[in-house]
């Protein structure tokens, strides 16, 4: 909170949000991104906000580049006339990160690189000159660090809630060093966004959060890419079916699982569609006594086709490497791992051959000229 309070006292937010501007506008960037959902004003409201702060900057230019005696007055009240401007806005955490990183990005490019182009934006923009930007920037800094010391303490405080969660899902069909990697990034932000004033505890908080990122990171890996919610509607329907099955022995209508459940008619209808019941490839077959993985093919162990190209490839290859001298022939079929053997760098066939670095490289380049030039390795590529 005294990290957020410095940002939004100082107006430090204020060049990132005219910068983003035209996209605002054109629809680009989404007023959720720039506030928590649920407080961000209307669109117009908005844009009526960007063009008098639009206005402010313009008339906090003409201030600055004047050298006169009002302006340490004028200033001021600009930045005053800011704040009350853009009072009462509640700003999503992830564009205050990024208006932070923004003005750390050029206090440091100002300072160590003496690049002052981004800096000088915001003494246009802000009207506070770089001897009161630089010790506001150490001030930051200081809380900026001790508030990812924090977060860092309650992720590794709360790593085993982390374990305890993914344990349930360790049949989900990822590895579990994967699913902990996830849990913790749902931690992190469930850290991000976690607000005490909901009279709340954290470890339920961030148990949705993990849970969330799991369900996203399952849902990455299957054949068909599902928006979430989706898949989240599927997985809340075939439940209730479930459930309502083992109670009545028979299956609900859509009606009846929409009792159960918040969720829209055609929404339920989609999901009993499109997410048809797994089936076992060790059944068998309706009608017959043979299961369904004697039917699939063997994706193991290569076909004839491909075992025919591979013969034909390796005798068009022994056919080229025969106008090769004994050398030439030796180094190509080391450094390419031909004859089942391992690729080898140019270092270790030069070593072995007492030769340097550079000698074996123009050996090699010149063979695999000859070998371009050969007929069977143009036959070779005409059958590929």
């Amino acid at each position: 909170m005294q990290w957020q309070e410095l940002l939004l006292k100082h107006l430090l937010h204020v060049p990132l949000l005219l910068a983003w501007g035209p996209r605002i506008r054109q629809g680009t960037v989404r007023l959720t991104a720039l506030c928590r959902p649920g407080t961000a004003p209307t669109l117009a409201e908005f844009k009526a906000t960007l063009q008098r702060l639009d206005n402010l900057r313009d008339q906090m230019r003409d201030v600055v580049q004047q050298q006169n005696v009002q302006r340490a007055k004028t200033i001021p009240t600009l930045q005053a006339t800011m704040q009350e401007l853009l009072h009462g806005l509640d700003w999503h955490p992830e564009f205050l990160r990024q208006a932070w990183h923004r003005f750390h990005l050029a206090m440091t490019r100002a300072t160590a690189a003496g690049q002052g182009r981004l800096a000088a934006c915001y003494v246009v923009t802000l009207g506070s000159s770089m001897e009161v930007l630089r010790p506001l920037w150490r001030d930051v800094c200081h809380v900026y660090t001790m508030m990812e010391q924090t977060k860092q303490e309650m992720v590794n405080h709360n790593l085993r809630l982390v374990i305890s969660v993914v344990y349930k899902f360790r049949y989900a069909g990822l590895p579990l060093s994967d699913l902990i990697q996830d849990g913790n990034i749902g931690l992190m932000r469930a850290i991000d966004n976690f607000d005490y004033r909901r009279d709340l505890k954290f470890s339920t908080y961030a148990i949705w959060w993990i849970r969330q990122a799991i369900h996203r990171a399952a849902s990455s890996q299957s054949l068909m890419r599902l928006p979430e919610y989706c898949r989240d509607n599927a997985r809340r329907v075939h439940q209730v079916l479930d459930t309502f099955m083992v109670e009545h022995g028979r299956t609900p209508t859509v009606q009846e699982i929409a009792q159960r459940t918040d969720i829209p008619l055609e929404r339920i209808a989609w999901s009993l569609e499109n997410t048809p019941e797994q089936i076992s490839i060790d059944n068998p077959l309706p009608g017959t006594q043979w299961p369904l993985r004697d039917l699939l093919p063997d994706t193991h162990q290569a076909s004839s086709h491909e075992v025919l190209v591979q013969h034909n490839l390796q005798r068009y290859t022994q056919h080229a490497l025969a106008c090769l001298t004994p050398r030439e022939a030796a180094i190509i079929c080391r450094h390419f791992g031909l004859g089942d053997r391992p690729a080898e760098t140019l270092d270790q066939i030069g070593r072995d051959l007492n030769l340097s670095r550079e000698r074996v490289r123009q050996i090699n380049s010149a063979a695999l000229d000859k070998l371009k030039q050969h007929k069977a390795i143009l036959q070779a590529c005409l059958e590929q």
